[in-house]
């Protein structure tokens, strides 16, 4: 808290001691007093207590004293230096502020600076709070005389009084007197001493404004009070110094940490009402409304008839800029109103004048803060005076989404049941209520009594609230009965004079074309900017003024069309916004309204690859549109619950709702149709059988030109999934232009995602550019590419497909099966059949065929032989003419199998060993040991090597290849050391030993981990295996390094059995 608060509000806190030369002229230096001989007058000019006195801050009266806080302890050099300024050329300094703003502080501050000049005089503070008139004179008079010899003395005067009339030009005068005599003034006062203030119009003056802590104090401010640097410390107090201070004991903007600035606020402001209590009472009503109110706009004021008085105003905001106002856009706001912190404020107010605040709640009706209002109707107001209200403006409540308050006032349909003539204006407040809850029933039966009602109604309702009605009842057209009649007696309205129902029916219009046709011509846009200047209207205290439901609606539209026209990208801040609006939809209980923000929430995540966080909500949106027969927001609610089950892997629960969706759609809804065959088609892709997909994608006639997106995307996928490589590219490349609509990239983006494998072939015809729009999380290697498939996921993957198993041993599986043929015994046919694996889809040349498997027959002889092997290597792939996959390829001079239907575990292998040991890809450790494990299970064992024939080119690969796994297992061991996983790395140290224990680098690799392990005696034997082996060859010793890490480790065991 700051000077100019309550006395005994103080912490007793060292005070600066200003001492002028009054020691030096042994003056008494205790208080003066005499009682007055004056009778009493009025409060507000003089007061009734004693003026008291003390020297710069040191309080001399045990009774009295001044008030100590945390202002004290921040110097405010600034504001002191104009003060010195402006007393050395006016000769007097008025502070003009009220409670809160640091006066005392700043004029004891004053006086020490006054103090600490070696060429001016003394400096006295003079306490004048509730002084009278002639006390204050004598006093001065008295400081007067003992300064007679004192050059240019200093009394700085506290709480001048709010003198009046005569009393006020008396003290002016005396002051102008004392001034002549080289005696200069700093006073401070509250704004109710203005008159005395604009007496003293020759004096320099320092005004609320001035007096707060500037943006370049705050940091100052901030290291003395240790105020946390969370805080948005202007926003908070607007630079009051006392609102500052509270902020000491403040650690974050929300909790219960708020409660010191909280309190403060509401005795700042609790202490302006009990100044402007002796003001002008426009002026006091003005501030009890604006508090009430909170904040806003002017123009609110003059909507509910009672306009603002600007010179009042101008006023009020000069002398009490607590209430900030800004002249640009004519927009006011109280500190602490938004967070409920005034309500002491509000029960004040209405204690005292009621009328205040009904004024208050026709204000807030008025500026579309139904919220606000319900909330001042509940705290202060009876249950007659908000059923007033209500009858006057129904559709604003309800629009704002009060429906809890409209029933709990009127009593829903049992408290109409026992009114026998209700006011109709009530009547369609609870219509609306009802259709905002979801009780179709009661708005039927309402809809009904104004049918038969409706002469007449004309009368007693008025045309804007019913027009809104009959527009909000318009969005449940489909459910029948409930919407209400035409009523006659209405002139014609002109166009714009009746937002609110034109933008239901814009919701309702664009809505449908958008679901329905899959049109967006923008006008939403251009409504929401004429309507409430911005594109996107959810402000952060919708929830406390009360929820804007046309604007919410067209909103949603707005987030809806994104998704569905494909310029959605990822979600953003305004889904956060509109997420936050669920939890006080649901405490409204708005399930139409709820159920649709929660849907638009959906799809948006959806369809941008964003993990759903409330998968219910789309089929809580299809059961609300079957209970209202909205058979278009039924198909759009099953479609984007199908491409739900697709992301969780329900390919069958998915094609059901396609099915359905497609089955149901008419011409009235061509959108939904062609989204209902897309989604029955990527379903389809993921349930059926590769066969069933390459018989499909046979049929497709690729010459076809009238094709849509949906069509075109669906033709693409089963190529691509049918492995039709050829077909697909002559697809993209006919059908390029549709299938790179704008429109339908977030529907295609998500078949290819929840397409997996079966999509890479069309990933691969991706243009570059096109990569962002098409794929999540373009550049990153998904873990699939790093994992073979299983023999499960083989057989279910293709019919037919072959495996070649070289490592190890040999053998050949179809669909995960052993192929078991008698043919196999001869050994040509395995052996050319691995020579033709090993090129790893490439092709061999005939004559180097020749002369591996028949060097010793002539040209005729061989080429014969090779004819009648690969005929029998055919015939045990199970290769049958052309109706079947066809194994083995002819091309020129040159045999090789066919990679789509053939692979073998020496290609993975090479595969997962490039990505380790090259590096192109960027891999952690965790996956790089996860991947050198791969490999350990991949190898199995050597190459097969065939016994039969010239087997150079068997011997070169199992070498090749044997080197390939021990660099993976010295790559994987290093790693899995520095990350400390023994456990692996032992694991790989013992595999590769099994398979090549003379390579030395995978030796000193396992002494390593021995080592890490404490296993001295796996060291040794390692050593001396390898010590013998080299003797029994005659190559001497290990080499240098082996021998060296041998030594260091032994010797390390050494010193520390010693020790």
């Amino acid at each position: 808290m700051f000077a100019g608060t309550r006395r005994g509000m103080w912490p007793h806190v060292p005070v600066p001691c200003v001492v002028g030369k009054d020691e030096e002229l042994g003056m008494n230096t205790t208080v003066k007093k005499r009682k007055s001989s004056a009778p009493s007058t009025k409060a507000n000019k003089t007061g009734r207590r004693r003026v008291r006195e003390t020297e710069a801050g040191r309080v001399h009266d045990a009774q009295w004293p001044l008030p100590m806080g945390p202002s004290f302890t921040v110097a405010r050099t600034q504001l002191i230096r104009e003060m010195v300024r402006s007393v050395r050329r006016s000769g007097v300094v008025v502070l003009c502020a009220p409670s809160g703003f640091g006066k005392t502080a700043l004029l004891l501050q004053f006086a020490d600076e006054v103090r600490r000049d070696p060429g001016r005089g003394t400096a006295r503070v003079v306490d004048a709070r509730e002084a009278m008139l002639d006390e204050l004179i004598v006093q001065l008079d008295a400081i007067e005389r003992e300064c007679a010899q004192v050059p240019h003395p200093v009394i700085a005067i506290d709480d001048l009084p709010a003198f009046e009339g005569d009393a006020a030009k008396e003290f002016v005068v005396h002051v102008r007197g004392m001034r002549e005599q080289g005696v200069e003034f700093a006073i401070a006062c509250t704004p109710l001493a203005g008159e005395t203030v604009r007496l003293l119009s020759d004096s320099a003056k320092l005004t609320a404004k001035q007096l707060t802590v500037r943006p370049r104090e705050f940091a100052e401010w901030s290291r003395v009070l240790a105020i946390s640097s969370k805080l948005d410390v202007y926003k908070l107090t607007q630079g009051v110094p006392a609102l500052v201070a509270a902020l000491q004991a403040t650690v974050d903007t929300m909790g219960e940490e708020r409660q010191p600035l909280a309190t403060a606020t509401c005795n700042l402001y609790s202490s302006v009402l009990d100044e402007l209590e002796r003001a002008d009472d426009a002026i006091r009503i003005l501030a009890e409304t604006l508090l009430l109110v909170g904040s806003g706009f002017l123009r609110d004021f003059a909507a509910a008839g009672t306009p603002v008085d600007m010179s009042c105003l101008q006023r009020l905001v000069h002398d009490y800029p607590v209430f900030g106002y800004d002249a640009a856009t004519n927009s006011f706001a109280c500190m602490g109103a938004d967070e409920g912190v005034l309500q002491p404020i509000g029960e004040r107010i209405a204690k005292g004048m009621p009328q205040i605040v009904r004024r208050a709640v026709r204000i807030q009706v008025r500026a579309g803060r139904a919220g606000r209002a319900v909330e001042l109707l509940d705290r202060f107001l009876s249950p007659t005076d908000a059923l007033h209200v209500l009858s006057h403006d129904p559709m604003r409540f309800v629009l704002s989404g009060q429906a809890p308050f409209i029933n709990r006032i009127v009593g829903g349909s049992k408290g109409l049941e026992e009114q026998t003539n209700a006011d109709p204006n009530l009547v369609l407040a609870v219509y609306g209520a009802a259709l905002i809850s979801g009780d179709m029933r009661l708005a039927r039966t309402l809809a009904g009594t104004f049918a038969i009602q409706a002469e007449g109604l004309a009368s007693r309702v008025d045309q804007h609230d019913w027009e809104v009605a009959r527009a909000l009842g318009s969005l449940w057209s489909s459910c029948r009965g409930v919407e209400l009649p035409e009523v006659s007696g209405f002139a014609a309205l002109s166009s714009g004079s009746c937002q609110d129902a034109e933008a239901l029916a814009l919701h309702e219009r664009c809505f449908r074309g958008l679901i329905e046709q899959g049109t967006w011509t923008g006008e939403v846009e251009r409504f929401l900017e004429r309507r409430v200047g911005k594109p996107f209207p959810l402000a952060s205290d919708s929830v406390a003024c009360g929820i804007d439901i046309p604007n919410l609606l067209l909103t949603c539209d707005v987030l809806l069309a994104e998704a569905l026209t494909g310029v959605l990208g990822r979600i953003d801040e305004r889904d956060s916004a509109l997420a936050a609006l669920v939890e006080p939809l649901r405490g409204q209980r708005l399930l139409p309204i709820l159920n649709h923000v929660r849907l638009v929430c959906s799809v948006r995540r959806l369809l941008s690859g964003t993990p759903l966080v409330d998968e219910q909500a789309v089929v809580d949106a299809n059961t609300l549109a079957v209970r209202t027969s909205d058979l278009s927001l039924q198909l759009f609610s099953a479609i984007m619950e199908g491409w739900q089950d697709l992301t969780v892997n329900q390919a069958g629960s998915a094609r059901f709702r396609g099915q359905q969706a497609a089955r149901l759609a008419d011409a009235r809804h061509p959108f939904l149709a062609r989204g209902a065959f897309f989604l029955e088609r990527v379903a389809s892709l993921r349930s059926i059988s590769q066969l069933a997909i390459r018989e499909e994608a046979g049929a497709i006639d690729l010459n076809r030109r009238d094709v849509d997106a949906e069509d075109a995307w669906a033709c693409a996928l089963y190529l691509s999934a049918a492995h039709c490589d050829a077909e697909l590219t002559a697809w993209c490349s006919l059908q390029k232009d549709t299938l790179f609509t704008p429109s339908f990239r977030l529907l295609a983006r998500l078949a290819l995602s929840v397409m997996g494998e079966k999509a890479d072939a069309l990933r691969r015809m991706l243009p570059r550019p096109m990569l962002p729009y098409y794929i999540l999380d373009v550049g990153v290697v998904s873990a699939p590419l790093f994992d073979e498939p299983d023999r499960a996921a083989k057989q279910e993957e293709a019919v037919g497909h072959i495996t070649f198993r070289m490592l190890g041993g040999f053998s050949i599986e179809r669909n995960g099966h052993i192929i078991t043929s008698n043919i196999w015994k001869r050994k040509k046919t395995g052996m050319l059949a691995a020579r033709l694996a090993l090129a790893q889809g490439g092709l061999v040349d005939r004559q180097v065929l020749y002369d591996e498997f028949w060097p010793e027959m002539d040209y005729k002889h061989a080429r014969e032989n090779l004819y009648a092997t690969v005929s029998m290597l055919r015939h045990s792939l199970g290769e049958n003419g052309k109706d079947g996959p066809q194994y083995i390829v002819l091309q020129g001079g040159s045999i090789g199998v066919n990679p789509e239907f053939i692979s073998s575990d020496v290609q993975f292998f090479e595969k997962l060993a490039r990505i380790v040991l090259l590096g192109h890809v960027q891999l952690s450790a965790p996956k790089t040991i996860e991947l050198c494990l791969r490999i350990e299970q991949l190898y199995t064992g050597p190459l097969f090597v065939p016994t039969d024939g010239v087997t150079t080119y068997f011997q070169r690969m199992k070498h090749v290849l044997q080197s390939k796994f021990i660099d993976c297992m010295v790559r994987g061991i290093d790693v899995a050391l520095a990350e400390e996983d023994l456990t692996s790395a032992l694991w790989m140290a013992e595999a590769g030993l099994q398979q090549d224990a003379t390579r030395e680098d995978l030796m000193r690799s396992a002494m390593h981990v021995y080592d890490e392990l404490g296993r001295r005696k796996d060291i040794v034997e390692l050593y001396g295996a390898r010590m013998q082996s080299l003797e029994m060859q005659g190559k001497g010793g290990p080499e240098p390094e082996t021998k060296r890490l041998y030594r260091e480790i032994i010797e390390r065991y050494r010193l520390r059995s010693i020790m």
